[in-house]
């Protein structure tokens, strides 16, 4: 399981928030079964990628300063080749590689990687047989136009701006005009509103909104809601979580006996980075051709793409 980004924990979010054998409870102190974790039907390997995000680390530092695509899906093979050496009896069984937002370039472009590797050997130890990729980044000339469309559909922008974004902005240009930035920046600005990313019709987690909000019975309101459904403050109990020192302690991640202050989401790996394919569309067609199952779906109530979009 490959995560966000670039720069984003798959620990954080897929392991901790979704898909993972447990959750973490609102104090930030212990864990809870996942009653819908996908072990229940698979093993699952969740890798921190690139090096710099969540737990993992890179010897030489200059090594934050240049992550990008290639090296990226060039190192995360080399990880997979030393897992399979080092635990042999999950050679050639049968796997899938699963990722979600930027993911949609990490996944396909991984796929390819170990389609080019098992070609070079005999006997290829990868039995890969496809990926899934959620809400994923594939082509920006598409993932961008899909965007505003979504704003406009969901009544996130007025239909004013969203006439304004169409006239001024060259969907198939790479770098987006300034006039066309301009008028995306006033829609954030001016129209969003505060909105949960990840959940549209979800408020914003309650240990920020109990500072601005003076209404016991909108607290209230605000409150069931995410007792009843999807909680917006678990990325705040994961930081609270994964910084404990018996935790990192527990998980090896103090190699060095030193303390780690984990995070979510590595800024210096995401405003560094020096690749980005424009489409991978290229590469999904290359994988359909080599027998590779790969299912791409979109959740339709999250808004959290804003990154890499334009420039």
């Amino acid at each position: 399981m490959k995560g966000e980004g670039p720069g984003a924990s798959s620990v954080a979010y897929g392991a901790s928030e979704e898909i993972g054998p447990f959750r973490i409870n609102s104090t930030g102190s212990s864990l809870y079964l996942n009653e819908y974790s996908w072990n229940r039907e698979a093993n699952l390997l969740f890798l921190e990628s690139p090096a710099g995000v969540g737990f993992s680390y890179t010897n030489a530092s200059s090594n934050l300063k240049d992550s990008g695509d290639k090296r990226t899906a060039e190192d995360a093979l080399v990880f997979l080749i030393r897992w399979m050496s080092r635990f042999p009896q999950y050679k050639h069984r049968e796997f899938y590689i699963v990722g979600e937002s930027y993911a949609g370039h990490y996944v396909p472009q991984l796929a390819k990687k170990i389609v080019e590797y098992n070609k070079a050997l005999l006997q290829p130890i990868f039995n890969l047989k496809g990926f899934m990729v959620g809400n994923a980044l594939i082509d920006e000339c598409y993932d961008f136009i899909g965007k505003i469309i979504y704003w406009w559909s969901h009544s996130m922008i007025s239909d004013a701006s969203y006439r304004s974004i169409l006239k001024k902005c060259n969907f198939k240009e790479v770098h987006k005009s300034q006039e066309c930035n301009a008028a995306v920046r006033y829609v954030e600005a001016h129209e969003h509103g505060n909105r949960n990313e990840h959940s549209i019709y979800t408020p914003l987690c309650m240990e920020l909104l109990n500072n601005t909000i003076r209404s016991p019975r909108l607290k209230n309101t605000l409150l069931h809601r995410r007792v009843s459904g999807y909680d917006p403050c678990t990325i705040h109990y994961a930081k609270k979580y994964y910084n404990l020192p018996e935790v990192q302690k527990t998980m090896h991640a103090d190699v060095n006996g030193i303390l780690h202050y984990w995070t979510d989401f590595s800024a210096d790996v995401n405003s560094n980075w020096t690749d980005s394919e424009i489409s991978l569309l290229p590469t999904y067609k290359k994988l359909i051709a080599a027998g590779q199952r790969i299912w791409v779906f979109r959740q339709e109530l999250l808004n959290s793409m804003d990154d890499n979009l334009y420039n």
